[in-house]
Order: C-alpha cells, then structure tokens, then sequence
C-alpha cells in the first residue's frame, strides 16, 4: 500500500478515503458531505487530489486483495490502523475525525465497518475522551 508523508494534505485525504470506502459502497450524499462538512478549507484538500486518494486507495485496496478487509464486510484492522498512522498532528487527526463523522453519516446508515473504523481512529488517536456529535446506526 502506498504512503504519504506524516500529516500531510494526502494523508489526511486518505483517511477519509478510507470512510467513503468504508462499508463498500461510496453514495451521492457522502461525496456531498465533503462538501458541506467544509473538508477541503480544513484540511487544505484539493477536490481533485482527494478524487486521485480515492480512486488510489481503492487500487490498493483492490490489489492487496482479500487480506485487507475483514470477516465483516469492512476494512481489515491492520489497514485501517496503518493508514491512521500517516496522521500524527492531533489537531489534524480531530479535524479529520469530524469529517469522517459527516461522510460516516451522510447516507443515513452507519454500516459495521463505517462503526468499526471510527472506534478504532477514535481510540488510536485518543480521541474517547473528547465530544463529538453522534452518529446513529441508520437502518437503510
């Protein structure tokens, strides 16, 4: 799997790569939610670097074939844990969390494996003691 440098816009654009890939499919609404969630101003994201993230994560997703995602449907742990670990800057690993809380949101349905990334970047970056708004598993 591909890296970027710590911190960086990539980096940061990967992650929440990550949660659109999270529960296998990538809707309208979530796309939408980069939008509105303000995820390019905060993390000085470029639409069309975050479009080539996308499409670049799912190559490698593609390519690393059946060891990245787990018995669940969702990202396999180790995957999701090393591409968390690009983010180091915890007020970029918030800023982020925060959008991936939108993206996670945005259709209505937290799928298990848009749970299971959130719990695991929530507790990797230590961010169980800080608020956040809530997201409730949807039933769609």
């Amino acid at each position: 799997m591909r890296r970027y440098p710590i911190n960086s816009p990539e980096a940061a654009a990967r992650v929440i790569a990550m949660t659109l890939l999270a529960d296998g499919t990538v809707s309208r609404g979530e796309l939408g939610s980069l939008t509105s969630s303000g995820m390019y101003e905060r993390l000085g994201v470029d639409p069309d670097v975050m479009q080539t993230v996308l499409v670049d994560l799912a190559r490698d997703l593609y390519e690393f074939g059946v060891p990245a995602w787990d018995h669940t449907g969702g990202l396999h742990p180790i995957v999701i844990r090393s591409v968390l670990d690009d983010v180091t800057d915890p007020q970029v690993r918030e800023e982020i969390f925060q959008v991936c809380l939108s993206v996670a949101g945005a259709d209505t349905h937290l799928s298990d494996g848009e749970q299971a990334l959130l719990h695991l970047a929530s507790s990797q970056w230590r961010l169980a003691d800080h608020p956040h708004q809530p997201v409730q598993k949807g039933t769609s």
